[in-house]
């Protein structure tokens, strides 16, 4: 077989397991959440006191594990769709290297090998790199009409969402007393939803970037 011939194939079956893994991340960032929003409801998390529904914050953290870790070869096969300039590369290197500090600081997080201060932090920079990857590649797919637009549409949208969000929130912080909610609602609000939806651009990705082949 000619190395013409088995490239493509090549291509065909990464983008077939990469397809598996934005299903698998779409799956497990929703059961995730679910779980998310009924620790918040139930397990009153800031409290400090533990209770019944206590299960599911630990929970939570083991499925942010599979969700980004599956979100890797997803981010490796958009690069390949954009454009090979060193930005590009750089671009998605970023965003997978910023999945796999997720990976690896929720499973020291799990496994009592990192306090939940430090965790936090390390997360919390990963996320904003990751998003900030999220909408340069959207916006690169965008522009350059190599990604369809439902993803690059929503890929923009979220990628916004969360450092607007943070962004607000951090102005809300110079603002003096009750003052400061008119920046911090909004903010707090446009950073949950783009939490929230993330799970929804692997999906998207599995079906209008990553469509399966029909024989």
């Amino acid at each position: 077989m000619s190395t013409t011939t088995t490239a493509p194939f090549r291509g065909a079956t990464a983008d077939s397991r990469a397809r598996a893994a934005a299903l698998l991340s779409g799956a497990t960032g929703v059961a995730a959440n679910v779980l998310l929003v009924l620790l918040f409801a139930l397990a009153e998390p800031f409290s400090g006191a533990s209770n019944a529904a206590s299960w599911l914050g630990p929970a939570d953290d083991w499925l942010m594990v599979p969700q980004f870790a599956a979100l890797i070869p997803v981010a490796l096969a958009l690069g390949r769709r954009l454009p090979a300039t060193r930005w590009a590369r750089a671009l998605s290197a970023a965003g997978a290297v910023a999945m796999a500090v997720i990976v690896l600081a929720q499973l020291a997080l799990v496994l009592g090998l990192l306090a939940f201060e430090v965790q936090v932090g390390v997360v919390v920079g990963a996320i904003v790199v990751l998003y900030l990857w999220l909408l340069g590649t959207s916006l690169v797919g965008h522009r350059t009409g190599l990604l369809p637009r439902p993803a690059t549409r929503a890929g923009v949208l979220l990628g916004t969402s969360l450092p607007v969000g943070a962004a607000l929130v951090a102005a809300g912080l110079l603002v003096p007393g009750p003052a400061r909610w008119a920046l911090w609602a909004p903010g707090f609000a446009l950073g949950a939803a783009g939490w929230l939806t993330l799970p929804v651009f692997p999906l998207l990705v599995a079906r209008s970037v990553l469509r399966k082949e029909h024989p």
